[in-house]
């Protein structure tokens, strides 16, 4: 596993002679971390080459990990390699939803054309930088790193354990302009917004409205009391509004789960909302 890993390593090296310099500290630090013997990973790989030229035009190199709590520190290292590059980046996003001030974002960063990888999704906290591939006009290579804490069952004992993945994208780059990084609660958080934005339509599919709808009902029950959730229960109000695609079975699943999460906030206002948005599913 290691072997491969390192390899796949060496040929991003090599396809970004340009860019060395400007990731050095960043893919050094990947690979001291995936090395170490603390660390506990699977790997993925995904290539596209133009068939005509046989030029690389996209490549995910996806590492996900585990470590034991007392080896959390080990981010430490790929969260001080990113500050050391950064400078050279042209977009960098630091995103925690624990952050009490966070009204927290998901991304999606493109690995080739038509295919992009959702971070902040599985893991709620994470970092993105993005370098120019100076060999290659129009190319550039993402760095991800994305982690949280989790409950886990280990030996019978309930503790945290860590866990998380390491992404090297490659793709077409859709546009070159600088992120302002904003600093929190002495941590590093990208550009705030909302979470991923959807089209409210009433054309909407039932499998895309409720495909949202769970993203949006996982993203409250991860922190029901922070920032994150008031901007989450306005999503799920004006998604009720507009939920003509869903059978009555859907919606009354959907305000089940709604009347679930109301009895995880003390918020009035948030409770107003999931109420509000369980009648107008009532009335599908």
């Amino acid at each position: 596993m290691k072997t491969t890993r390192t390899l796949s390593l060496m040929i991003c090296l090599l396809m970004a002679v340009g860019t060395v310099q400007a990731q050095e500290n960043i893919k050094r630090a990947i690979d001291e971390f995936l090395d170490d013997t603390r660390v506990n990973y699977t790997e993925s790989h995904h290539k596209n080459r133009n068939p005509e030229t046989g030029e690389m035009e996209g490549r995910l190199d996806a590492y996900t990990f585990t470590l034991a709590p007392k080896d959390l520190k080990l981010l430490d290292m790929l969260k001080e390699a990113v500050k050391k590059d950064s400078e050279d980046a042209y977009e960098e996003n630091w995103e925690s939803s624990s952050s009490p001030e966070a009204v927290y974002r998901q991304r999606k960063v493109m690995y080739n054309d038509n295919e992009g990888l959702v971070i902040g999704y599985e893991y709620y906290n994470y970092i993105q930088v993005n370098f120019v591939d100076k060999s290659k006009d129009g190319f550039r290579y993402a760095y991800i790193i994305e982690w949280e804490k989790v409950d886990d069952d280990v030996r019978g004992k309930k503790e945290n354990v860590g866990q998380g993945r390491i992404a090297i994208a490659y793709a077409r780059m859709p546009q070159q302009k600088k992120t302002t990084v904003t600093v929190i609660n002495g941590d590093m958080l990208g550009s705030l917004g909302s979470l991923k934005d959807f089209e409210m339509s009433k054309d909407m599919s039932s499998t895309d409205w409720l495909t949202q709808f769970n993203l949006y009902r996982k993203n409250f029950l991860k922190h029901p009391k922070g920032n994150m959730s008031t901007v989450v229960a306005t999503k799920l109000y004006e998604m009720s509004k507009n939920a003509d695609s869903l059978s009555h079975s859907e919606a009354a699943m959907c305000a089940e789960q709604l009347e679930k999460m109301m009895q995880k906030t003390d918020d009035d206002m948030i409770k107003t909302m999931l109420n509000s948005s369980i009648e107008y599913l009532k009335e599908r």
